[in-house]
């Protein structure tokens, strides 16, 4: 059993953990000289909230879809930590068009893939493939925004559930080094902060979850006015856009499931240095250097990404 120190130094503010100590040569003043990147792209909204952007780019035979809702780690429950990334899992275990194990099949047929990620703010699903398979990813994308969350049953929770408290166990608890991921958080942020628990959640916290929490879940926050829909690469926007509005355009809008929610406040800033000592099992020590960077897009938020891991 070996010790890990971890350190966190400087003053804490809202933002991303930076793991490393960084530098940056680039001055504020330098940013604001460069060159804007600009994606040439066109936006409109469906009667029902979804937001749609369609960027066109002839350079491969190939399309994308980015299917990102607004709800992550920091929209759950106490005693409910971990269900955003388990209701990731449950996207893929079927509807009654496309049943379990079909979505990947349809897509691999045509030479696609897909896949997905959970972090603490949103959940974003995706598919890449050949140009002539957008209509298949929209469909299959509208089809479980549609009807998944109702079809979900205590089977199919059990299976997922289980999955990802082993992705737990493989990626932090028996991963050597793995288990500052799972302590990183809850230093970090102080409690009652919505950033307090690790996004894969606690093992107590999976197992018990319900089926009426899957489905009031799926309900509250799986709708077309909290979610955002990208489709880039070789295709025609005109079509794209009569695909989206007929496959999309009559799923019903939902109540706002972040009315009243307020934004994650910073922690409060402080100006002192924290040592934690974690036990593991692994061969040599290891020392993290832990900050608190500024939050996405905000001032010297590019300047840091460009110059190490943040």
């Amino acid at each position: 059993m070996t010790n890990i120190r971890i350190t966190l130094s400087g003053r804490r503010r809202a933002g991303r953990i930076a793991a490393a100590v960084l530098t940056w040569a680039a001055s504020t003043a330098a940013a604001a000289d460069a060159p804007r990147l600009d994606i040439p792209h066109r936006r409109f909204d469906l009667e029902n909230g979804l937001v749609v952007l369609l960027h066109e780019d002839h350079t491969l035979p190939q399309v994308t879809v980015n299917l990102t809702y607004r709800v992550g780690s920091k929209d759950e429950l106490p005693g409910r930590t971990g269900f955003a990334h388990l209701f990731e899992h449950l996207m893929f275990m079927g509807t009654e068009k496309a049943p379990r194990g079909a979505f990947d099949q349809f897509m691999e047929a045509e030479g696609a893939w897909n896949n997905a990620w959970t972090s603490e703010d949103r959940t974003d699903y995706f598919e890449l493939g050949p140009s002539h398979v957008l209509p298949l990813f929209l469909w299959l994308e509208a089809d479980r925004m549609q009807s998944l969350g109702r079809l979900i049953d205590q089977t199919k929770l059990d299976l997922q559930r289980d999955v990802v408290r082993n992705e737990r166990r493989q990626t932090s608890e028996n991963t050597p080094y793995g288990v500052v991921e799972l302590k990183v958080p809850e230093m970090m942020y102080p409690p009652g902060h919505p950033y307090h628990h690790p996004v894969i959640g606690s093992h107590e916290d999976l197992q018990a979850a319900s089926v009426a929490d899957v489905r009031a879940f799926f309900e509250k926050f799986y709708v077309p006015n909290n979610a955002s829909l990208v489709i880039a690469g070789d295709f025609d926007p005109a079509e794209a856009e009569a695909q989206v509005r007929r496959l999309f355009g009559g799923l019903p809008r939902a109540a706002d499931p972040h009315a009243g929610q307020a934004a994650p406040a910073a922690p409060a800033p402080v100006h002192v240095r924290e040592r934690v000592t974690v036990t593991d099992r692994v061969d040599q020590p290891r020392v993290h250097f832990l900050y608190q960077t500024p939050a996405h897009f905000q001032a010297d938020d590019a300047e840091l990404a460009c110059s190490g891991r943040s």
